[in-house]
């Protein structure tokens, strides 16, 4: 599995393309990252180590219907990001910025899984996604 493949996924998520196998349309910035330059899960923090375990049990929640790869949206891992800060009771503190660092090193971690990150029309977007599930 590629970044091409992910760069596709995250395209037809969003809306960019009609179809999986269309390109972008003018104007779309679109990073696929398959390394994010952080220490993955090795000497992460208890509630990082809980974020990851959260994730990998929305996975299978979140396949798309073509080509069968998981996308989690931003927003999604921010909720995620604050049921593993606290309880489901009382959930965390947390911030989109702190959840996609979080998602980087899930990205470093696991070597299917890649983030996208998106700007258009002043808006910012990010979709983690797992080719391998």
């Amino acid at each position: 599995m590629s970044a091409a493949t992910a760069r596709k996924a995250a395209l037809a998520y969003w809306g960019f393309a009609p179809k999986p196998a269309a390109r972008a349309s003018k104007g779309i910035d679109l990073q696929v990252l398959g390394e994010c330059g952080t220490a993955g899960l090795d000497e992460a923090a208890a509630p990082l180590r809980r974020f990851a375990a959260l994730v990998a049990r929305e996975w299978p929640e979140h396949i798309g219907a073509v080509g069968g790869h998981a996308r989690i949206p931003l927003s999604l891992l921010e909720r995620l990001a604050r049921l593993a800060k606290g309880t489901d009771e009382k959930p965390g503190a947390s911030s989109p910025e702190e959840a996609e660092a979080w998602a980087r090193h899930l990205v470093d971690a696991e070597r299917k899984c890649f983030l996208a990150v998106s700007e258009h029309r002043g808006a910012r977007r990010v979709l983690l996604l797992n080719l391998g599930v």
